[in-house]
């Protein structure tokens, strides 16, 4: 016994100084850490992984009901950023609800108020077996900043980049900026001899491949030299299936795995199939954003009045109850979300007078532009607005053409949504509200044309704001402005994103509506489930 003791004894010393060893080596010997021991060890815990948990499919199968036009690593359209996130992958990740995670830099830490250093996976490369260096991160985020057609351009404008030798990349801003980390988790990096191109080719360092693209669906093959590890599914096949019955007709007769559109109305047959209907909110707010130099809605009188003729309990109704009235511009899980704020009541008898004081004979010719997708909501919309006495032309547009159109005039009332994608409305206020000013990047979607130069300033502060006390009540300020005292525009509703899961594998929703294959696992069957 004394000697088994010892033995014992022996082993529990060495398991506490493999340990510290371990810890010592991540924080004082990161790049040594990274070079010799996360490579070997990475790959010890995933065969394990493997040979416990993990059980290999051979095809995963995701749904949609729209297609994309374009795959470009600068779009922030969620369809494009679906897919393309297979492939591609950020500095840094956000898990499922928008906490920040090491992605490409295995590390990174604030070396001043406006800088950062990020040092790069050792053992991460691309598709085509070149390593990831500095030069290739500096070029996607320069690409990110100057193509002409990037969407991304509100959010990197105030950054630039510069290598520290081959595997580190210094981060630098105009100021210092409480989200840089959240921004830069939108940046998809490329190798940087494709970061000039139009149309790039689609290779990234992620854990699958591109490997075709047909009429109605896109391949990908997995990438068994990806730096985190295998993901269950060898093949990943996106398809596009535009009819709502046949997409249910998919799923329930397992042709797909995970459908991302389920549609409210088949909820309660799924519930009766072994489908596993599971919903998350999702952070995105429709509303209406008035022309402020329109004839009509330079008016407050006529804002408030198109306010007040909107009964949003309709959109409920439409939706078998999967979406949520709002009083503002974000939802309740976003930063600067203000309970405070007050809604105008619908009251369509005094909108409908407000109205008839222009002219007891004639109605008021307002122009509705509106994406195609949400021609559904605008019908109901330009019902309301007929009811109470505007003449309404309803102008419907794709979805690229009616973006190019913001700001250009055509419209007098714009039907839009806005999803909080860093979960903060600073990326609201200064892309919608803030004065149109391309040379800082600011007001990029100001579709409405409003302009308040006091308000503009309050902006600018508080994207330069670290305290975030100080800086929520910032938020609160501007959001109350809006939506109470100048009335830009009607808030409508928050919806819920309602995916269908075969009981084939296990999925768990993201806050910011991705649908990721490599955190998908295979033979779990799940139950109903609501992350609210």
């Amino acid at each position: 016994m004394p000697i088994l003791r010892k033995i014992l004894k022996f082993f529990g010393v060495c398991v506490v100084l493999a340990a510290f060893l371990w810890l010592a080596m991540q924080l004082f010997f990161p790049e040594k850490y990274e070079q010799y021991v996360a490579p070997y060890l990475s790959r010890f815990v995933s065969q394990n992984q493997e040979g416990q948990a993990k059980i290999e499919k051979e095809k995963l199968v995701i749904a949609f009901a729209k297609d994309v036009d374009v795959l470009d690593p600068t779009s922030m359209d969620p369809g494009v950023r679906n897919r393309l996130l297979q492939i591609y992958e950020p500095l840094v990740l956000t898990d499922s609800f928008w906490n920040v995670l090491p992605g490409l830099a295995s590390s990174y830490g604030q070396i001043d108020d406006k800088t950062w250093e990020f040092r790069l996976r050792r053992n991460a490369q691309f598709h085509n077996s070149k390593l990831l260096t500095a030069d290739d991160v500096i070029a996607s985020i320069d690409r990110a900043k100057n193509f002409a057609d990037s969407q991304m351009k509100n959010i990197v404008g105030s950054i630039t980049a510069e290598a520290s030798g081959t595997d580190k990349v210094v981060i630098k801003t105009d100021f210092p900026d409480p989200l840089i980390l959240q921004k830069l988790s939108f940046i998809l990096i490329m190798p940087k001899e494709f970061a000039d191109e139009v149309a790039p080719k689609l290779i990234g360092t992620g854990p699958y491949k591109f490997s075709n693209k047909q009429a109605s669906e896109m391949s990908f093959i997995r990438y068994d030299g990806y730096w985190g590890g295998k993901s269950t599914a060898r093949n990943l096949l996106i398809k596009v299936i535009p009819d709502k019955e046949a997409r249910i007709k998919a799923l329930t007769s397992h042709e797909i795995d995970i459908l991302g559109d389920v549609p409210p109305t088949y909820i309660e047959s799924l519930n009766r199939s072994k489908v596993s209907v599971v919903t998350m909110p999702s952070y995105e707010v429709t509303f209406l954003l008035f022309d402020m130099k329109s004839p009509v809605f330079s008016n407050k009188d006529f804002r408030k009045a198109v306010a007040m003729s909107i009964d949003k309990k309709r959109f409920m109704l439409s939706t078998v109850g999967y979406t949520r009235e709002v009083n503002q511009f974000v939802s309740s899980g976003v930063f600067g979300f203000d309970q405070s704020i007050k809604p105008i009541s619908y009251d369509p008898k005094t909108a409908s007078e407000t109205v008839g004081k222009v002219s007891d004979f004639e109605s008021i010719p307002v122009k509705f532009v509106v994406p195609e997708g949400m021609v559904d909501t605008a019908k109901e919309i330009f019902s309301m607005l007929k009811q109470v006495g505007f003449d309404v032309s309803l102008i419907s547009k794709k979805s690229d053409d009616f973006e190019k159109s913001l700001g250009d005039n055509e419209g007098d009332i714009y039907l839009m949504g806005w999803k909080s994608d860093i979960a903060d409305a600073n990326d609201f206020v200064q892309s919608v509200i803030h004065t149109k000013d391309e040379k800082k990047s600011l007001g990029m979607y100001n579709a409405g044309e409003y302009s308040n130069p006091a308000l503009d300033k309050i902006i600018e502060e508080s994207m330069r704001e670290i305290n975030m006390g100080k800086r929520l009540k910032t938020l609160h300020e501007i959001m109350k402005v809006v939506a109470e005292d100048d009335v830009i525009g009607v808030p409508l509703f928050e919806t819920q994103v309602i995916y269908g899961v075969s009981e084939n594998v296990t999925f768990t929703p993201r806050a910011d509506g991705y649908i990721l294959a490599k955190d998908i696992t295979q033979n779990s069957k799940v139950k109903s489930q609501s992350y609210n």
